[in-house]
């Protein structure tokens, strides 16, 4: 993403320094954090994508990564109550990734989640 050299700093910003070279009418950055993103329609869409079984299964693969998709079958348990997690549904959207032997991982260090209050 490009942004305003004037907004708040993020770790990772790369600033252009050629701005004439760029088109750009304003000194600007690339803010890296954001060139992988991932959106959802609506809050109440990410909320029930992002509910507790499915966060279960992301901190499972973040520390096993990657794992073979198939072991991934297994029920993953939340406050005792077994159930399964549909992969499918956190591989759409880019929560998690499949690499080319079938292994999942999650791309990602952390996952800020930004709400808009306004439209």
């Amino acid at each position: 993403m490009v942004t305003s050299a004037e907004n708040r700093g993020w770790p990772g910003d790369i600033a252009l320094p050629d701005l004439a070279g760029t088109g750009l009418p304003a000194p600007s950055l690339v803010r890296t954090a954001k060139i992988a993103t991932i959106g959802f329609e609506s809050l109440s869409e990410m909320l029930s994508t992002l509910t507790p079984r499915p966060w279960e299964l992301i901190q499972k693969v973040k520390r096993r990564e990657p794992i073979p998709i198939g072991d991934l079958t297994e029920p993953v348990e939340h406050d005792g109550t077994p159930g399964r997690t549909d992969v499918g549904a956190l591989v759409d959207p880019g929560i998690l990734e499949l690499n080319e032997r079938r292994r999942v991982f999650v791309p990602w260090d952390e996952i800020d989640l930004r709400v808009p209050l306004a439209a």
